[in-house]
C-alpha cells in the first residue's frame, strides 16, 4: 500500500513538472522575439545568455567591460577613458528594498570592508546588500551615457560596435562587454576667438580683458582635442576673471564650428555677458547675540552680543566701493568662520541699482572715439565710470552668523605602529602597539572678543618595567587673539597666538625635556597664502640622554622666527593638482641674549600632476640647514632643532629618526642628527577603487608606488666631520616601496612598505665614544631589516 502511494505520488509530481515546463515554453515562445528585439547586438547576433521568459531580472551585480576595436575590426584599447571612468557614469539600476536586522548589516559591513582592503582590490562580496533590478532600459541609457561621454571629450565618430553579456551560472550577477569604435578626436583648428558682448560700455581699467591677456588662463588651445571639460573650465576661468573686476553677474557661453574647417578640426568662441558692473558697499552683522542655548522660555537680548561686530567685521578682505570679488568676499567669511566664536557665517547680499547723469557724461563723439580704439572698453585708471555711461550697482552685505557652544572638552584616543622609535628600556616589549591619550579643554569666547584659550595634554606609547611609561608627553596652553593691529600694517588682519609648552620626548636618537613660550603673528594673505612671525620665543632645553657625548645638555635660547605656506593643492586629502610650499626660519640669539646663535632654514615643496583620471603623481623636494654661531657654548645644535630623517613622511624604507649619523656600541645602534637635510620623493598614486556613496565608511581605495632618497650631514655646508683624520661619509637612503591608501571619512589611511636599496653591511658608523670612523659589526647590520612597514594616516606628501 505504501509503496503504490509513493510511486502515485512520484507519477504526480513527474507530469506536474512536465506539465508547468511545457506551459512556461508555450508562454514564453510569443516573448522570444520581443526580446531578441531588446537583447540584440548591432551586428545581428541575439545574445542567448541575456533573460528571454521575464522582463527584468534582479541580481546582485552589474559588471561592465570595454573594449575598443579599430576600423578593420581588430580590438585595441581605449584611448579616451578607461574602465572605471566609463563604469562610475554609468546607472546601477533600481535597488530592491531588503529589510535586514541591525545584526546582519553590521556583519555584513565588517565582511564587505574587510575582504576590500585585504585582498587591496575593490571586489566587494556584497553580503547583505541589495539587489539591483536590471532591464532593457536601463541597458539602453547606459549604451546612451557612453556615447555622451565620447561626444563631450570630442570623439564625434565613436559608435558602439556591438556588446554582449553572460550571467553567472548562478544568474546572481550579469557581465556586459561592450566594444567601441573611437575614431580620431576633433581638435581646434585656431586659438579660441573671445567677443565681449555688451549695450553699455565695459570698466576695464587695467586692461585685463583684452585677447591676449585671457588667453593663458584657458585649458583648450589651438591643437587640443575639443574636451568638453576643458571648454568648461575655459568657460569658468573666464567668468572667475569677469567676477573678480566687478561682474559677478558674467555669464559666458561657446559656440563651436566644425563645418567651416577641414574634417576633425573646429574653431571655438567664447561670447562674455558681462551683465552690470558693481562694487562693495556696507557690511553689518546680523545674528550676532546669544539666543540658541539660553533657558527655556527666556526672550533673547538682541543687545546681548557674542562679540562686538567690529571683532568679525575686521576680519572683511573686501573695502567699500571696491570692485565686488566674491573671492574676496568667500576669503572674509572663512576668515569669520575660523574665529570659532559662530557655527556659520554667511552673506546675504542686496543690490542697488546705479544710475546715469546725462548732464556729466562725456560727450558721445568723444565717447565713441574712446570705445571704438579700446573695443568698447573703459580702460582709464580712476575713470568716473557713470560719466561713461557705465551705471554702478552696489551690493550692501550682511552678515548672518549662528551661535555655537562657548567651551567644549575633547578627548582622544589613538595607536601608533612606531615600533623602532623606543628607548632601549622599553625594546624588551617587542612589537606591540601603544597607546595615545590625548585631553583638551577650549574656551572658544574667553572673555569676550572671539579670544580663545585651549589647554591640551598628550601622552603616548608603552611600557617598561611593567608600568605605563610615556616618551612623549605634552602639556600645552595657547591663547590666540584675533583681529590683532601691529604698525607695519594699517589694517587689524592678523592673530596672535601665544603658546606655553612643555614637552618630554625619549626617542632612539635623545631623551629631552623641553619648555617653551612663543608669541606668533600669523597673517592670511589670500586663500592660498598664508605668512607668521615670531619676534620673539623663549625656549629651555634640557637634554638628559644624546646619541652621542658632545651634544649640548642644557641650554637657553631666544629665537625669532618667520615663516609661509603656500598651497594650490585641488584637495586637502587626494591632491591631484596644484603646489604647497613650506618655508620656516629661525634666527636663534640675533634678537636678544642666548647661550647659543644659529640660523635654521628648512624648504619643503611639493606638486601635484594629474596624469589621467585615475592616475597622479605627486612630487617632493626638501632641503634644510642649521648654521651655528659661535656662542657661550660653543658651536654646536641642540639634539631638538637638528634634523632628522626617516619614518612614514620622509625616507618610508627607514624608521622615524633613523636616517642619519648611527654609532654603535657593542651590540647597541644609536641615531643622531644632522645639521643639515636632503630628501626628495617621487609617488605615483593609482585610484583603484570608488565609492558611489559619498557617505561611505570607505570611500575607495588607491595603490601607490614610490621612490624616496635621503641625506642627513653632521654639517650646515652638507658634509661630515673628521675623526683623527678621516672623514665620516654621508649615508645616502634611496627606498623603493609599494604601498595603499584606503580612503574614509577622516582622510586615507596608508600602509607603505619600504624597501632599502643600500646595502647596510656596508655602512660607515661613529664608535661609541663618538672620535674614529669604523664599519658597522655584521650582527648590527644584521638587526636592520631592509622591509619597514609604515602605518598612518595622511599623505606622505
Amino acid at each position: 500500500m505504501t509503496f503504490r502511494f509513493f510511486t502515485f505520488l512520484i507519477c504526480i509530481g513527474v507530469y506536474s513538472i512536465a506539465y508547468t515546463s511545457a506551459n512556461a515554453q508555450t508562454g514564453a515562445s510569443g516573448r522570444v522575439e520581443k526580446f531578441r528585439a531588446l537583447y540584440e547586438d548591432s551586428s545581428g547576433v541575439w545574445i542567448d545568455s541575456l533573460p528571454t521568459a521575464e522582463d527584468s531580472v534582479f541580481i546582485k551585480n552589474k559588471k561592465y567591460y570595454f573594449t575598443g576595436v579599430n576600423s578593420r575590426g581588430k580590438e585595441t584599447g581605449l584611448d579616451a577613458f578607461d574602465d572605471l571612468t566609463l563604469n562610475l557614469s554609468l546607472t546601477v539600476g533600481e535597488e530592491e528594498e531588503r529589510q535586514l536586522g541591525w545584526f546582519t548589516r553590521a556583519v555584513s559591513w565588517t565582511g564587505n570592508n574587510l575582504i576590500r582592503i585585504l585582498s587591496l582590490t575593490f571586489y566587494d562580496p556584497e553580503w547583505g546588500a541589495n539587489r539591483y533590478f536590471f532591464n532593457a532600459e536601463t541597458f539602453a541609457n547606459d549604451l546612451k551615457v557612453i556615447n555622451q561621454l565620447y561626444n563631450d571629450k570630442g570623439y564625434f565618430d565613436a559608435t558602439i560596435v556591438k556588446y554582449t553579456a553572460k550571467f553567472d551560472k548562478h544568474r546572481e550577477s550579469i557581465e556586459i562587454t561592450i566594444y567601441i569604435y573611437e575614431g580620431e578626436p576633433t581638435t581646434l583648428a585656431e586659438d579660441p576667438d573671445i567677443h565681449i558682448q555688451s549695450p553699455i560700455p565695459v570698466a576695464d581699467p587695467g586692461s585685463k580683458f583684452q585677447r591676449k591677456k585671457i588667453l593663458p588662463l584657458l585649458t583648450t588651445r589651438k591643437g587640443d582635442p575639443l574636451d568638453r571639460i576643458n571648454i568648461e573650465s575655459s568657460k569658468a576661468a573666464i567668468q572667475r576673471l569677469f567676477s573678480q573686476n566687478g561682474y559677478f553677474a558674467a555669464e559666458v557661453t561657446e559656440l563651436i564650428d566644425t563645418a567651416s574647417t577641414e574634417k576633425r578640426k573646429a574653431r571655438l568662441e567664447y561670447t562674455v555677458t558681462p551683465g552690470r558692473y558693481a562694487v562693495f558697499g556696507k557690511t553689518k552683522m546680523q545674528g550676532n547675540y546669544y539666543k540658541d542655548y539660553l533657558p527655556k522660555g527666556t526672550t533673547p537680548d538682541t543687545t546681548d552680543k557674542i562679540v562686538e561686530d567690529y571683532v568679525p567685521l575686521r576680519k572683511v578682505r573686501y573695502r567699500e566701493g571696491r570692485p565686488f570679488n566674491p573671492d574676496r568676499l568667500n576669503l572674509s567669511m572663512g576668515q569669520i568662520n575660523g574665529l570659532g566664536v559662530f557655527r556659520s557665517a554667511k552673506p546675504i547680499m542686496n543690490k542697488v541699482r546705479g544710475s546715469l547723469d546725462s548732464s556729466t557724461m562725456v560727450p558721445s563723439e568723444k565717447l565713441d572715439s574712446i570705445l571704438h580704439k579700446s573695443s568698447n572698453r573703459i580702460t582709464q585708471k580712476g575713470a568716473f565710470l557713470p560719466d561713461y555711461g557705465i551705471p554702478v550697482d552696489t551690493l550692501h552685505i550682511t552678515i548672518a552668523v549662528a551661535e555655537r557652544k562657548e567651551r567644549s572638552i575633547k578627548p582622544g584616543v589613538g595607536f601608533t605602529t612606531d615600533f623602532s622609535d623606543l628607548p632601549e628600556g622599553e625594546a624588551h616589549w617587542g612589537n606591540l602597539p601603544f597607546l595615545a591619550l590625548q585631553l583638551s579643554w577650549q574656551s572658544r569666547n574667553f572673555y569676550g572678543g572671539a579670544r580663545k584659550m585651549q589647554v591640551s595634554a598628550q601622552v603616548s606609547k608603552g611600557f617598561e618595567q611593567d608600568k605605563f611609561f610615556a616618551n612623549f608627553m605634552e602639556t600645552k596652553i595657547s591663547f590666540r587673539q584675533p583681529t590683532f593691529k601691529i604698525p607695519m600694517w594699517d589694517d587689524a588682519d592678523n592673530d596672535l597666538l601665544t603658546t606655553l609648552s612643555a614637552q618630554r620626548n625619549n626617542t632612539v636618537s635623545y631623551d629631552a625635556v623641553t619648555v617653551e613660550v612663543t608669541p606668533t603673528i600669523i597673517r592670511q594673505i589670500t586663500a592660498a597664502l598664508n605668512v607668521n612671525f615670531t619676534p620673539f620665543a623663549f625656549k629651555a632645553v634640557d637634554t638628559r640622554r644624546a646619541a652621542t657625548t658632545n651634544d649640548i645638555n642644557e641650554a637657553f635660547t631666544t629665537n625669532t622666527r618667520a615663516g609661509l605656506t603656500y598651497n594650490t593643492a585641488n584637495d586637502f586629502f587626494y591632491p591631484t593638482e596644484g603646489v604647497s610650499i613650506f618655508l620656516t626660519s629661525d634666527f636663534a640669539g640675533f634678537v636678544l641674549p642666548s647661550d647659543l646663535k644659529f640660523i635654521k632654514l628648512n624648504l619643503d615643496n611639493r606638486k601635484y600632476f594629474g596624469l589621467t583620471d585615475r592616475l597622479s603623481l605627486a612630487v617632493r623636494a626638501r632641503g634644510g640647514s642649521a648654521i651655528p654661531y659661535e656662542g657661550s657654548k660653543g658651536s654646536e645644535i641642540p639634539v631638538t632643532e637638528k634634523f632628522y630623517g626617516g619614518g612614514p613622511n620622509s625616507v618610508r624604507s627607514w624608521g622615524i629618526r633613523e636616517l642619519g649619523i648611527v654609532a654603535q656600541n657593542g651590540g647597541t645602534l644609536t641615531y643622531s642628527g644632522g645639521n643639515s637635510i636632503m630628501e626628495a620623493g617621487v609617488e605615483f598614486r593609482y585610484l583603484l577603487y570608488k565609492a558611489r556613496d559619498p557617505n561611505e565608511a570607505i570611500l575607495g581605495m588607491d595603490l601607490a608606488v614610490f621612490a624616496d632618497y635621503g641625506k642627513v650631514w653632521e654639517r650646515y655646508d652638507f658634509k661630515n666631520n673628521s675623526y683623527n683624520g678621516k672623514r665620516l661619509p654621508a649615508m645616502p637612503v634611496a627606498a623603493v616601496g609599494l604601498g595603499t591608501r584606503i580612503r574614509t571619512l577622516i582622510g586615507p589611511l596608508r600602509v607603505d612598505v619600504g624597501y632599502k636599496l643600500q646595502d647596510v653591511s656596508k655602512l660607515k658608523v661613529l664608535n661609541a665614544s663618538g672620535t674614529a670612523v669604523e664599519n658597522i659589526t655584521r650582527d648590527n647590520a644584521d638587526n636592520i631589516s631592509r622591509i619597514a612597514l609604515q602605518v598612518t594616516l595622511g599623505q606622505a606628501f
